[in-house]
Formats: C-alpha cells, sequence, structure tokens
C-alpha cells in the first residue's frame, strides 16, 4: 500500500499497478448519524481541464462516460468503498489527459451541511484483487464549510499515468466548480432533474447502509484483540462485560440507558 499527503503524486507503476483495468474507491464517515447525502463524480477533462461534452461528466444519473471508459458504481458492497469506479485506461480517449474526482454534499445551502461533519474521507486507487498490496491510498485532511472537495486526480504524465492526491475544498459547491470545467449542472433538462429527485432517497438508503457496514467493520476489527485476549485470558464476567458494553455502544450505536445490567426473568 502507498500512502500520499496532499499534493504528492505517484506513478501507477510506482504502487505494481499495471493493468489497463483498475478501481478507484471513496470511502467515508458522517459524524454523529446525521443525514446528508454525498455524490461522487468524475469530469474527463482535456490540457486545458476542460470537458469535451456532458459525456465526460460521470455522476450518479449518468454512471458511464460515453467512451465507456469509466463507470460508477454506488453500491460496490466491498466493505471498503461506499461509492467505486471502475475505469479502463486503455478505453480512455487520446484527447482525456486527466481525470479528477470530486466529492459533493446534495442540497448543502438548503440543509446547512458541510464536510465539517464528515470523517474518514477516503480515495484509494487499486487493482482487481489486489487487496492492500497494489493500491494508493489518499485522505483529504479534514474540511469545515466546504460543501465539495475534489479528492484527487488521476492524470497522463508522458506515456504512463498518475496520481496526486487533492483535498481542495470549495464553500459554493459542485455547480461553481463543474462550470470551471465547461459542465453547466444548471442547464440539466426537468425530466432529469426529476428523475434525480425521485432517486434521492433511495440513494440515501444505500448510502447509510454502506457507510453503518464500514463503521462497524472498522471497528469490530480494532476490538477483536481485546476479545482474543479476554479468551485467552479465561477474563471473568465482570471483564467480559466491560468488552460487550463496548462494543454495543461504540460500534453498534446503543445508548448506556439501553444496555441492561440485569434483566429479571420470573422474579429472580
Amino acid at each position: 500500500m502507498k500512502t500520499i499527503m496532499q499534493g504528492q503524486n505517484i506513478s501507477l507503476l510506482q504502487a505494481e499497478i499495471s493493468g489497463n483495468n483498475i478501481f478507484s474507491g471513496v470511502g467515508w464517515c458522517v459524524d454523529g448519524g446525521k443525514r446528508i447525502e454525498i455524490d461522487i463524480c468524475a469530469f474527463l477533462l482535456d490540457s486545458e481541464n476542460k470537458v469535451g461534452d456532458d459525456g465526460d461528466f460521470v455522476f450518479y444519473n449518468q454512471k458511464e462516460d460515453s467512451a465507456k471508459s469509466i463507470r460508477l458504481n454506488t453500491d460496490p458492497g466491498n466493505g471498503n468503498d461506499i461509492q467505486l469506479f471502475s475505469i479502463r485506461l486503455d478505453k480512455i480517449p487520446p484527447r482525456v489527459k486527466k481525470i479528477v474526482f470530486v466529492a459533493s454534499i446534495d442540497k448543502a445551502a438548503e440543509r446547512s451541511q458541510n464536510f465539517g461533519n464528515v470523517k474518514d474521507m477516503c480515495i484509494r486507487i487499486f487493482e482487481p484483487d489486489a487487496f492492500d498490496d497494489k493500491t494508493i491510498v489518499f485522505k483529504p485532511v479534514h474540511a469545515e464549510r466546504e460543501t465539495s472537495i475534489a479528492l484527487g486526480e488521476l492524470y497522463l504524465h508522458q506515456s504512463g499515468w498518475k496520481f496526486r492526491g487533492l483535498g481542495n475544498g470549495f464553500e459554493s459547491g459542485l455547480e461553481a466548480l463543474a462550470l470551471s470545467y465547461g459542465i453547466n449542472i444548471a442547464s440539466v433538462p426537468e425530466a432529469e432533474e426529476n428523475s434525480l429527485k425521485a432517486n434521492s432517497s433511495d440513494r440515501f438508503a444505500n448510502q447509510s447502509v454502506t457507510e453503518n457496514q464500514i463503521h462497524i467493520k472498522k471497528y469490530v476489527n480494532k476490538i477483536l484483540p481485546k476479545i482474543k485476549n479476554a479468551v485467552d485470558q479465561n477474563s471473568n464476567e465482570s471483564s467480559t462485560r466491560l468488552i460487550l458494553d463496548k462494543l454495543f455502544m461504540e460500534i453498534l450505536g446503543y445508548k448506556m440507558e439501553e444496555v441492561k445490567v440485569e434483566v429479571k426473568i420470573q422474579g429472580r
């Protein structure tokens, strides 16, 4: 695994990623269980940092670019990523020199939301079935008032592809960022706009389930060594209760008053 810092770049070959078929996965957690709808999108840009047409903008309602070189999976179910791009480097059009991956909060101004309530944001570039061996990882620094973040960019350098961690935040949201790339989101046809609204609740439900799965898996992995040690030490009832209380409250989200110490059965 190659972990990079903000502004740092690394070639795919340095990370031992040599195939044409790669993935870009994005994961995060929402602080305090708030309802925050986060969308991931990708802009395919030319040498002037502009899209060729609307077909170079990949998002949840247009999950594939016109050249079919990159596809968005909003429910990958791989236990690490909430949303995932599958990328065919050999199908990327010659005019495309860069792919920028962006995270944005839907209806951020209307709901007074920003990335201050989002933590553990992470973007990964990896090969199929590579696990952590052939993987590039970038975690943006904690944002506050921003409503959209350019996570990273996959760009062509000479004859090879490189990845740079960006982490640039924008308070103006996705629309202003898209305009700078040549996409006018405000001009989306009314029929398509209604489709976006209709899909919103389903997207949030699927996203919430995936976020919870990642959160639980992350903290269960942390507590497993303590459980193993307790088993090895043949811990008593009181010590076991401490571990179980931590499991229920910190991992599964129960409140203290919901975790009963003992329950009477038939008066005992």
